[in-house]
């Protein structure tokens, strides 16, 4: 029942202002209620308590995003990066922003800047991947559309690289090279 959480939830958070789990799952709470103003509310306050915190800026930006508002999505996204440049969650959603504002330098950017952060990290959850797989196919997609982007073969063959696919990696920088992609 939603009141009921919605009560325990802000009870245990007189009892604990800054209990930052409880903030998260109050947050979560509003969120799936697309009640975004209540959760922005909580977050904000958060953000007082935790205001270096890269999953509170990630957050945020996350519900901006979902109620059409890019810009300011994206500037707290650039705050969850700034804070620790390898949360690719930002970086992912930092893309979907900049591709729905149809932004394709900022999206190119986005990606560039995605990998370089994946590639410094030693091993990528499953999400990650998920995440770099999906920005790297929409990648491709663009230089399909602008062959003559030669040097962006580079940078998908890196994130390939990055995710351990040597093979398609292999396959993006022949395409780029006009050879057959299916072959060494």
């Amino acid at each position: 029942n939603f009141i009921r959480a919605e009560w325990y939830f802000k009870k245990g958070l007189k009892i604990n202002i800054g209990d930052f789990e409880l903030r998260k799952r109050l947050t979560s709470l509003y969120y799936e209620k697309n009640l975004h103003a209540k959760a922005l509310d909580v977050l904000k306050i958060t953000s007082i308590y935790m205001p270096e915190s890269p999953e509170i800026q990630q957050d945020m930006g996350a519900l901006y995003l979902s109620m059409g508002d890019y810009d300011t999505s994206i500037k707290y996204f650039k705050r969850a990066i700034a804070a620790s440049d390898e949360y690719l969650g930002a970086y992912n959603n930092m893309y979907i922003a900049y591709k729905k504002k149809q932004d394709i330098m900022g999206v190119i950017g986005t990606i560039k800047a995605m990998i370089a952060a994946a590639a410094k990290k030693k091993n990528l959850p499953d999400r990650e991947k998920d995440s770099l797989k999906s920005v790297l196919n929409f990648y491709e997609e663009v230089v399909r559309q602008n062959p003559g982007f030669t040097d962006y073969y580079t940078d998908i063959a890196e994130g390939y690289l990055v995710l351990g696919d040597r093979q398609a990696a292999v396959n993006i920088i022949s395409r780029g090279m006009g050879g057959n992609p299916g072959k060494e």
